[in-house]
């Protein structure tokens, strides 16, 4: 706030701006009072974003006629269902496309982009190379192509992008996949042109260098073409080609874009300025090809700007290179073997769990883990909580401790483990990640290691939920009112911060439990026990005054988006069971009943989309309930990824393209991972709980679902679950570290005998239970399904009519 009231000041001063602090008085009012009001660390970024939008908005006024970027195509076009004016607007940015898709090398800290029609940006906010072609004396360009025309996926399920694009008379495809050049990381792009005519076909493949990518402009002032077969951005080496081509062509903002320019000029400068930023560059490859030939070209680029001195060119080869996609598939497929297997029915979930599986590795950057490839390239413990959690389940142990051990680096001499000053959730997610390391692995050493890490952040928590330094009024025993990059709302005294950092205090004290310190153990005890009983209070008083019996996200806040952030309390903290947890239960039903757009949730504070990963956790706690409504949630999810199965923060929802944060976010990935594990396996206290719900199709008779090398609490599981008409047939094979007080199997109807056991087993109402590592037996089910006393025990969300507002959606 300090920041406006000086622009305003100065406006004031310098411009005779008479009015505008009131507006600033009236938003810090809207907060609680707080000891942060916006974080010191998000104002570059925001910054920088507003700068390029405001560059956005009068780069596209005045130059309509240039080729830009999909995203741009779509929302300038005023006959496209994207368009969004730009009257009044200070800034235009990309609010209906935010997609694309990482590229990059296993073990690597960069990421390259790939937007929906193929276009690379290998620089972290650079620019981008587009694929064009010429075909007779006409060029064509992807980012203006329909949807109809155009299909994307990925190779193999890695990290490998194919993009096939229809032109008249030519397809077009483009295939991105990263290698390692002499230790440095590249996005090697080839492109190949086909002619699909009965006739030959006179065609260029034209690489053109853009200074655009998804959100907007990329400034390049100086622009170089090396004549051996190399473009550079800013003295840097940018793109190195593999044939040289026969034509190549530079422009500035004042000679106009080269798409324009290609046509009627041979040749331009090697080398270009452009104050404006506007230097753009493309190379062409013109050849008659004959019906059904193909002409393929490559370009290589390095994932970050290098001195072309230091560059590797002359050992950079076209055989080569094609060479390294079956080293990219073997390096990929040895890496995907280790983890986690799963294998169920559909194969949408399939692909989209092997995909996200990849995906979550590739944002892996060994000292820490990253939300997203793009806008989001930065670590977050709120994000890398339920990423590296997603990574421990898959059994990356290795992968997870190294991103562990730069924890105490993170943290503050005071305890503090700090994201963004102003954020109290994260020292509790810091400690809750350490522990899940540990319960999914039992690493003592690893645990001893970091326990001073985890003490100090203990003692942070329990100081800072007593600290009345800016507000004494504020509720008892509850952290101070906190800045939410979660998005749930104003600065205020969030559950979410609360819940957190109750677990953070909960599992210091297991912590110190296992490693045998009982004075510290004594004291979080003491602690965690008068934590959760202000907490409780806190939440009585706002259960009692609220028509609908359900919590919200802040004490004394209406019902709004914001409490969205509560079900963490029950997954995937498990402070509550939500079966047994009324309130937990209410606010569950009063989101899914009033917050959802279809069967998304849509999270109207900040986003203005349908999200993904918090739908994703509503359907977590369904599947918890055992409410079949969970696949509802679950298949739409399925419907908004994209073709390389990969989410954006959020989504528009009329456009169902991105419109909010990286269009590749990490934390929707872990998600998905996380759900589909849940959906087979999972941990409740001492129990373990198999197929704990499944879709109707996956339990038909012949189908099966399997998992293999999966990690739990209590050591490592393989599972085999077989459908028959009548009975299922279970293979059950556990390695326990810690075993389990019963194996729970969850069945599609009610058991009536077991047959072929030496294993004790309890029949329950809708499963079995069992203890023993290696199980095998078959389970003799009633023909009737399941009954209707199982399935009222939890009824559905949304059967139970309550006090509301009208919902914000239909």
């Amino acid at each position: 706030m300090f920041f406006l009231k000086y622009l305003i000041n100065y406006l004031r001063r310098y411009y005779r701006v008479e009015h505008g602090l009131e507006y600033v008085e009236a938003l810090r009012n809207l907060n609680r009072p707080s000891e942060v009001t916006i974080p010191n660390e998000l104002i570059p970024a925001g910054v920088l974003m507003q700068l390029r939008g405001l560059l956005n908005l009068h780069v596209l006024s005045v130059n309509s006629d240039w080729v830009w970027p999909y995203w741009m195509e779509r929302q300038s076009d005023p006959h496209d269902s994207s368009f969004i004016p730009r009257a009044m607007n200070v800034t235009y940015l990309n609010l209906t496309h935010r997609n694309w898709t990482a590229v990059g090398v296993l073990g690597g800290q960069r990421e390259a982009i790939v937007d929906p029609r193929g276009a690379v940006t290998p620089w972290p906010n650079g620019w981008s190379l587009d694929t064009w072609l010429e075909v007779d004396q006409q060029l064509r360009f992807p980012s203006r192509l329909p949807d109809t025309q155009v299909s994307q996926e990925l190779v193999e399920g890695i990290p490998w992008i194919r993009t096939t694009m229809k032109f008249p008379a030519a397809t077009l495809v483009t295939e991105d996949w990263a290698v390692s050049v002499e230790g440095r990381a590249c996005i090697v792009h080839l492109a190949t042109l086909t002619n699909q005519t009965s006739s030959p076909l006179p065609c260029s493949l034209i690489f053109a260098l853009r200074p655009t990518n998804p959100e907007g402009i990329s400034i390049i002032k100086r622009l170089a073409y090396h004549t051996q077969g190399f473009l550079l951005v800013e003295d840097q080496l940018a793109v190195a080609l593999i044939e040289k081509p026969a034509k190549w062509l530079l422009s500035t903002h004042r000679d106009g874009d080269v798409a324009h320019l290609f046509p009627r000029r041979s040749k331009s400068d090697p080398i270009v300025h452009c104050p404006v930023g506007l230097a753009n560059a493309c190379v062409s490859y013109p050849t008659t090809l004959q019906p059904g030939q193909s002409m393929s070209r490559i370009a290589v680029m390095p994932l970050e700007p290098t001195h072309p001195r230091f560059f590797p060119l002359q050992t950079v080869r076209g055989e080569h290179l094609l060479m390294t996609r079956e080293d990219t598939r073997r390096e990929w497929s040895e890496k995907l073997a280790r983890g986690l297997q799963i294998e169920v029915p559909d194969a949408r979930y399939q692909q989209c769990f092997n995909a996200n599986k990849a995906f979550l590795l590739l944002l892996n950057d060994g000292y820490e883990i990253t939300a997203g490839p793009f806008t989001y390239h930065r670590h977050w413990f709120r994000d890398a909580a339920y990423m590296l959690s997603a990574l421990s389940r898959l059994g990356y142990h290795q992968e997870v401790a190294q991103v562990l051990s730069f924890y105490p680096l993170k943290q503050w001499k005071n305890g503090y483990f700090c994201s963004q000053k102003g954020e109290w959730d994260s020292t509790g997610q810091a400690i809750w990640s350490i522990m899940e390391h540990y319960r999914l692995t039992g690493d003592v050493n690893c645990l001893r290691d970091l326990y001073p890490a985890v003490r100090r952040g203990a003692i942070w928590i329990e100081k800072k939920r007593h600290d009345v330094t800016v507000s004494k009024t504020k509720p008892r025993g509850l952290m101070p009112a906190g800045f939410s990059a979660e998005h749930l709302g104003p600065n205020d005294h969030y559950y979410w911060d609360n819940f957190w950092s109750l677990k953070g205090l909960e599992d210091a004290l297991e912590a110190a439990r296992v490693l045998g310190i009982r004075e510290d153990a004594e004291k979080f005890q003491s602690w965690a026990e008068s934590y959760r009983r202000d907490i409780l209070h806190a939440i009585q008083k706002d259960i009692e005054h609220s028509e609908v019996h359900a919590l919200p996200a802040a004490p004394g806040r209406p019902p709004d988006a914001g409490m969205i952030g509560n079900i963490c309390a029950a997954y995937p903290l498990q402070l509550f069971s939500i079966t047994e947890t009324q309130w937990l239960r209410r606010t569950l039903e009063f989101i899914r009943n009033h917050l959802f757009h279809g069967d998304g949730f849509y999270q109207e504070m900040i986003h203005s989309g349908i999200n993904s990963y918090l739908t994703m956790q509503v359907a977590q706690c369904l599947v918890q309930l055992k409410d079949e409504e969970a696949f509802r949630l679950i298949d739409y999810m399925l419907e908004l990824a994209s073709p390389t199965w990969c989410w954006p923060e959020a989504i528009h929802p009329r456009t169902l393209g991105g419109c909010m944060g990286d269009g590749h976010h990490g934390w929707a990935a872990a998600e998905w991972l996380l759900l589909m594990r849940g959906l087979l396996i999972e941990e409740a206290d001492d129990e373990l709980h198999l197929t704990r719900l499944l879709p109707k199709s996956w339990t038909c008779p012949g189908q099966s679902v399997s998992l293999q090398n999966a990690p739990t609490y209590f050591g490592k599981v393989q599972l085999r679950v077989e459908f028959f008409k009548g009975y299922s047939r279970i293979n059950f094979d556990a390695d326990w570290r810690v075993p389990p007080r019963r194996v729970i199997w969850h069945l599609p109807a009610r058991p009536v005998s077991v047959r072929d056991t030496e294993t004790p087993v309890t029949l329950l109402t809708d499963g079995i239970a069992f203890c023993g590592e290696r199980v095998s037996l078959e389970v003799q089910l009633e023909p009737t399904g399941r009954p209707d006393d199982a399935a009222s025990e939890h009824p559905k969300i949304g059967v139970e009519e309550m006090p509301h507002r009208p919902p914000l959606r239909e």
